[in-house]
């Protein structure tokens, strides 16, 4: 199993779950990522500075902010024509008190997007027979190290539609038709909602976007695989769409540890 995660810098830095997406396009248009002092520093990092691949833009933010500093998007001198060209933008941001005409508008990276993951043919199927895969948690080739827009549309229609007409060649027709209901009273009573608020979500999370976000070494993975197996005992058999979350969390450390393109950045 292959992971990757995508990070993005353009998301509004806020106290906000989730944080705001801020286009691409803004880099694009001239803006420049700059700390509080005003330093363009990502001419240190890469020759194409701020229209450097968005991978390689996202590491540079995150050294920057281990080193203390605050990091923005100064897109200041487009002035009045920000708000024309970019007005979802300029209203979100606009209404925490930041005029992106004026003002230097606060950046942080975040995961958006999870790939790779379960070797399929293009037809979806995996090794494991009856086991199909498609989307984000299959690894298809389609993708490189950075999610395209139009390769995900791609993925989800041509290969979802792939996946039915393999399906629906081998599966008996009394499962196609036969569905179980989730809303059924007995599984509804034993199984725990997730409470976003839990402390094992939080520490769950932070763990996850520490060691296994846009920065990954063999110390930290390891380490942090420890901390999943410890934190599952925590775990009761109940709470089903946590101890899945662990689960996946398990799968992408120990995945992240064997593909040695992921760690040493």
């Amino acid at each position: 199993m292959k992971n990757s995660v995508y990070g993005n810098i353009s998301y509004l830095k806020t106290e906000e779950n989730p944080l705001f997406l801020i286009s691409e396009a803004v880099r694009g248009e001239g803006a420049r990522l700059v700390t509080e002092k005003g330093d363009q520093f990502m001419s240190k990092y890469h020759p194409r500075a701020d229209l450097a691949p968005r991978d390689v833009v996202t590491r540079p933010i995150v050294a920057e902010q281990k080193k203390g500093h605050q990091v923005y998007l100064d897109a200041s001198f487009l002035k009045g024509h920000f708000k024309e060209r970019f007005p979802n933008i300029y209203g979100k941001s606009h209404s925490i008190g930041i005029d992106p005409g004026e003002d230097w508008i606060p950046v942080t990276p975040a995961a958006h997007f999870f790939m790779g993951g379960i070797q399929t043919d293009s037809f979806g199927r995996t090794n494991i027979q009856g086991l199909y895969a498609c989307g984000e948690c299959a690894n298809t080739g389609v993708h490189g190290a950075n999610r395209l827009v139009s390769n995900s549309l791609l993925e989800g229609l041509v290969f979802g539609y792939r996946v039915a007409q393999a399906m629906w060649k081998v599966l008996p027709r009394s499962l196609l038709i036969n569905r179980v209901s989730l809303t059924n009273p007995v599984i509804a009573h034993t199984v725990k909602p997730l409470n976003l608020e839990d402390q094992r979500v939080r520490m769950l999370q932070e763990l996850m976007w520490s060691k296994l976000g846009i920065i990954r070494e063999e110390v930290g993975m390891t380490k942090a695989y420890h901390e999943l197996c410890e934190l599952e005992s925590q775990i009761e058999s109940s709470e089903g769409e946590l101890l899945n979350m662990l689960l996946v969390a398990r799968l992408i450390t120990s995945s992240a540890l064997q593909l040695k393109e992921s760690c040493f950045y």
